[in-house]
């Protein structure tokens, strides 16, 4: 799609209205003032893609067992590296772009906005919305670009980025290094302008001080500055418990309580992205992986609060508890309080003073909640390499199919990943045994597929992404 189709596809977007929570935005009006910029931006909000969907597809969370006898899906393709196949399902790029002419079309106009009765803060919208394209933009370029290397990223090419509405604008790509320049720029604009510290019941989908203060923890840690990826996330941490935030307490779980990454958690922190795989709804053949149910251990209480067997012949199969439920209330979780324990952690084991005890104490702090006594690692016993390795392994199994998962791998390891594909499995009732038919696919360590490619629809009309 050219730069004057996704605009002019924004700008369709922007006169439509729409219900999200308990907020009605404005309907098809051109925005004057203050409040209609912020059902300007609340329509953006509603609207927001859902594109971690896609991307458990490529990481190690999921494998597909082809229960049509073999018959090639158009998700078997993206989980076994090929995206590129032109039956494969497209991951999200002009969705994305969308949103993000959402959020310039409101930073450009939102401060010269005609006075209301709203009670609306014209700088406060003006911050959620440069949140917004920050947070774009950081998905854009660890999708479609290389892992963020500080000796190359002034060179790697990254993603287009645009900051205004211009149809008569080229969009060639950043380089990767511009793209991350754009992402804190916006970072710090909206840290100067963000009135709100906690956003209430009912408001947490959007951007706060404290979602900010997360953000830039992720960012600086993806950046590999660990100094300021520890500070960040340790003042996040001290304003979320000031905020009555806490860590849900999964061993003791009482009835009725809202699971850690539920929006309704008291883990919950930015709750925008609907991440569940809606595929797990839709096609009853796609489960968690071998590789990743061997992260968890007996006694780790999310082995069966955040999944279920199946019962499919033998042996049971594991899938993700809550996808069904989740899809059908669209359950939303971008950032929660977890992850700041983790991205503090990394970057306390990191620092250029690493200090090993910050590490230690802020994951056993985390795993208390999450494994019964007698089941919890012993952190004490492992050395520098070996906890680091656990760090990241609890990320897998704390933020299992939140969307972290292949953006952890391509920033770490990118390890070697083999899937093995069931594409036949029936019963022979000439001989009375079961016959399982399997394909095995491997992405190689360091493997060029840790970038995905763009879209062929996004290639196609924009020559700059050949």
């Amino acid at each position: 799609m050219t730069i004057k189709n996704i605009c002019l596809s924004a700008f369709i977007l922007l006169l439509s209205g729409c219900n999200y929570l308990d907020i009605e935005p404005i309907g098809q009006v051109i925005p004057h003032s203050k409040a209609d910029y912020r059902a300007l931006l609340t329509t953006a909000y509603a609207n927001y893609p859902s594109h971690k969907q896609k991307l458990q597809w490529p990481s190690d969370e999921v494998a597909e067992l082809a229960k049509d006898y073999g018959a090639v899906t158009s998700t078997l393709l993206n989980i076994t590296w090929q995206p590129n196949d032109i039956e494969a399902q497209e991951y999200s790029y002009i969705e994305l772009y969308t949103a993000i002419f959402y959020a310039n079309e409101v930073i450009d106009k939102v401060m010269n906005s005609e006075e209301d009765a709203s009670g609306e803060d014209r700088n406060q919208i003006y911050a959620e919305a440069h949140a917004m394209r920050a947070y774009l933009y950081f998905d854009l370029v660890n999708s479609y670009a290389k892992w963020y290397d500080k000796s190359t990223a002034a060179t790697d090419k990254g993603v287009p980025v645009t900051t205004e509405i211009d149809i008569k604008q080229e969009f060639p790509r950043a380089s990767v290094e511009q793209t991350y320049d754009q992402i804190l720029s916006d970072i710090e604009t909206a840290k100067s302008n963000m009135k709100v510290e906690h956003q209430t019941e009912g408001y947490k989908y959007r951007f706060s001080k404290l979602s900010l203060l997360s953000l830039e923890s992720r960012v600086r840690l993806y950046r590999g500055e660990w100094d300021a990826a520890h500070t960040l996330a340790s003042e996040a941490l001290t304003m979320a418990q000031a905020n009555g935030l806490a860590l849900v307490d999964l061993v003791n779980l009482a009835d009725g309580t809202p699971m850690p990454y539920s929006s309704k958690s008291t883990e919950a922190i930015l709750s925008l992205e609907r991440v569940f795989p809606s595929l797990i709804l839709e096609l009853d053949n796609t489960y968690l992986s071998e590789s990743i149910i061997s992260l968890f251990s007996q006694g780790d209480s999310r082995l069966t609060k955040y999944i279920k067997k199946t019962e499919l012949m033998t042996p049971d199969f594991m899938l993700f508890r809550d996808a069904y439920r989740s899809t059908k209330e669209k359950q939303r979780v971008s950032i929660r309080l977890a992850e700041l324990y983790l991205n503090a952690a990394e970057a306390a084991l990191k620092m250029s003073t690493p200090s090993v005890e910050r590490a230690k104490s802020l994951l056993a702090e985390l795993q208390t909640k999450r494994y019964t006594t007698e089941a919890l690692p012993n952190l004490d016993a492992m050395n520098n390499d070996q906890l680091l390795t656990e760090i990241y392994n609890e990320r897998g199994r704390e933020l299992l199919m939140e969307g972290h998962r292949w953006f952890d791998l391509r920033r770490t390891t990118r390890p070697k990943i083999t899937k093995t594909i069931i594409t036949e499995w029936y019963f022979d009732s000439e001989t009375f045994q079961e016959v399982k038919k399997t394909e095995t696919y491997t992405l190689n360590a360091n493997d060029v597929r840790y970038i995905l490619p763009f879209p062929r629809s996004a290639k196609e009309e924009n020559e700059y992404l050949n």
